[in-house]
């Protein structure tokens, strides 16, 4: 949860309606059937979106799951957005740490909300830790 002297922001975060999106994970799984791909939910096999083989006009087919919303295509395309974002706030706090002559690694415990970030940037990049 992000925090300030005030906690406005805290109070922002927690305020904000529950999201409609589908909630994660996602997997992306590639079809040996007719050559689609689903990026899914596999908990709840709830699909976001599907794409693969072509119509008759040979332009790519691509189609929302059924449950699928608005709000998870804002998602995706708010994606490479959140994470600069997020990698940007990574960059600050690392630098923050060194001000402050604190060693960044401790912050890497598995949980830590570092961690989480770091973890987070490494599988939207395919980055390998």
């Amino acid at each position: 949860m992000v925090s300030t002297r005030d906690n406005s922001v805290t109070t922002e975060i927690r305020n904000q309606p529950a999201p409609a999106y589908t909630p994660g994970p996602w997997e992306f799984s590639l079809s040996g059937h007719y050559g689609y791909s689903t990026l899914w939910n596999p908990a709840t096999r709830k699909e976001v979106l599907t794409t693969g083989g072509f119509n008759d006009g040979d332009y790519p087919i691509v189609w929302m799951g059924e449950e699928a919303s608005e709000a998870d295509l804002a998602l995706i395309c708010a994606a490479p957005d959140l994470l600069a974002a997020l990698i940007g706030m990574a960059d600050a706090y690392v630098a923050l740490l060194l001000i402050k002559a604190e060693d960044p690694s401790r912050f890497k415990e598995p949980g830590s909300p570092y961690a989480n970030a770091l973890a987070a940037i490494q599988k939207a990049t395919g980055a390998q830790s």
